[in-house]
């Protein structure tokens, strides 16, 4: 199968694990990566710090453009931080290059930016108070770009240059660090949209 054939609707059996020939998913212990209601659904209880995360078994190559979007939802906007990421991630794991919702206890907001291990952020960009639930991210060249979905067309939020020459694989992470609150997310419709990125010069519906 090529890499651009791996979207996924995440049709299943409640408590499956997501499809093992397209997914890897990683966890703390009080936190579940399963099919629920025909959505990929990330659950982490109260705790300290929780997460759980599935990330692509395959690799886009370096060399080839993709548009990629995918759907989430949170079905219970609690009061501790939280943070949703759809990401590409380098396959040497230097940096992650995240798109991510996230909650905190001024507001709901969007932020974007590239991300080290070292949890030092380069790059960051200031916050978006949006509630977007459809994401996406394209590369283009050298132009790696992150849009969000306004309800009638893509908004595009940042561009960054450098990203011709480099092998990426695709993850959704969710985390929440607060004792006292279980925190969900919803994915759904995982979507490539061909083996090429559409001109970032435009908007496109879903």
């Amino acid at each position: 199968m090529a890499w651009y054939d791996n979207s996924d609707d995440f049709t299943g059996d409640d408590g499956d694990p997501p499809d093992t020939g397209k997914w890897a998913v990683s966890k703390t212990t009080n936190a579940t990566v399963e099919i629920q209601s025909n959505k990929l659904q990330e659950d982490m209880d109260a705790g300290a710090s929780e997460w759980g995360h599935a990330t692509s078994t395959w690799v886009i190559p370096s060399d080839e453009d993709f548009d990629i979007r995918v759907e989430l939802t949170v079905p219970h906007l609690q009061d501790p931080y939280w943070w949703a990421n759809f990401e590409v991630v380098k396959t040497s794991n230097s940096y992650r290059y995240v798109i991510c919702r996230r909650y905190t206890k001024t507001g709901h907001y969007l932020s974007i930016g590239t991300y080290t291990p070292s949890a030092s952020w380069i790059n960051s960009i200031s916050r978006y108070p949006v509630m977007s639930e459809k994401l996406r991210i394209t590369r283009v060249g050298e132009y790696l770009t992150m849009y969000y979905w306004t309800g009638s067309a893509w908004s595009q939020r940042y561009q960054w240059s450098g990203f011709d020459d480099v092998e990426l694989k695709v993850r959704l992470y969710g985390e929440q660090w607060d004792v006292a609150s279980q925190f969900t997310i919803d994915w759904d419709n995982f979507e490539i949209v061909g083996d090429y990125a559409v001109n970032t010069n435009f908007f496109l519906m879903f």
